[in-house]
């Protein structure tokens, strides 16, 4: 079981798979988000490191999200409870990144922490990309 990788530019998406239920059809994950970026006219190097140490989500779910990647204006990705861990979505070619949407059904605001980080353009389709591109062993 590898893991689903996606990096470009200093963002890092990785759900590493750590076991797998049959009985439920799913998945237990620890995903990481990262970016690392040194902005124009700074000497500082700015980063966010996001983690799910271990958070389940089902087989159909992944297929659902892949599928959403592709022909959807925003993708969500949800655990087996309904939440939203993250959603990918463009905005006049800006992809846009959020984990723990607001608005979103999960957990209280004050249990969770919501960022959104602006990528550049096609991101999206490069996700999309790598979740289609990755082997259904399951």
């Amino acid at each position: 079981m590898s893991a689903i990788e996606y990096k470009n530019n200093g963002f890092q998406l990785s759900l590493d798979p750590l076991e797998f239920e049959e009985r439920t059809s799913s998945i237990a994950f620890s995903i990481s988000i990262s970016l690392k970026t040194k902005p124009d006219h700074s000497l500082l190097t700015q980063s966010i490191e996001y983690k799910y140490p271990h958070v389940w989500v089902e087989t159909d779910e992944l297929n659902r999200f892949e599928k959403e990647l592709m022909e959807n204006p925003k993708a969500r990705l949800r655990n087996m409870s309904g939440c939203v861990l993250f959603s990918v979505y463009e905005i006049e070619g800006v992809t846009h990144f959020e984990i723990n949407p607001e608005g979103e059904h999960g957990s209280s605001k004050e249990n969770r922490i919501n960022a959104k980080v602006l990528l550049g353009a096609g991101v999206k389709q490069a996700l999309s990309l790598s979740f289609s591109g990755y082997p259904k062993w399951w």
